[in-house]
């Protein structure tokens, strides 16, 4: 079946199966090589060098990927935050080439709008957001000490 596919195969696929000279590994780049383009990329390069910081637990921080329990669209906005691709304002003007006159951030205006910006730097979002999130986090510890004692 194999020799039958790729006789048949004359410029009918981007491989071309039927020419001789074809070589099905002539262009396979180690993954280390693979690694070092990702980390290169100025803007998804980020997620990579991140992760490898000893700060970093990458087994926890990663550990959503494996457990399926999110609904893809959840996955896919985590995914786009972790790689600094949501459409900010500074995200528009920089990487878009959109025509973003003002980049400052439409909730403070005094700062660019940016993810670590909204994340964790603007002012109005502190008093609120940020300590909610931050009391959710306690309580997760909380509950998790209480379970172990």
């Amino acid at each position: 079946m194999h020799q039958a596919i790729t006789q048949t195969d004359k410029k009918l696929t981007p491989l071309n199966l039927s020419e001789k000279s074809f070589d099905p590994e002539a262009k396979i780049t180690p993954m280390q090589d693979l690694v070092r383009q990702w980390k290169a990329k100025p803007l998804h390069g980020r997620y990579r060098s991140r992760i490898e910081d000893n700060a970093i637990d990458t087994k926890a921080s990663q550990g959503w990927l494996q457990s399926g329990n999110l609904f893809l669209e959840t996955e896919g906005f985590i995914a786009s935050i972790q790689d600094q691709v949501v459409p900010t304002k500074l995200y528009r003007k920089r990487i878009m080439h959109e025509n973003v006159d003002d980049i400052r951030c439409r909730i403070c205006g005094e700062k660019d709008e940016h993810i670590d910006h909204i994340v964790a730097g603007c002012s109005p979002l502190a008093p609120k957001q940020y300590l909610e999130r931050h009391n959710d986090v306690a309580k997760i510890l909380y509950q998790a000490l209480a379970k172990s004692i």
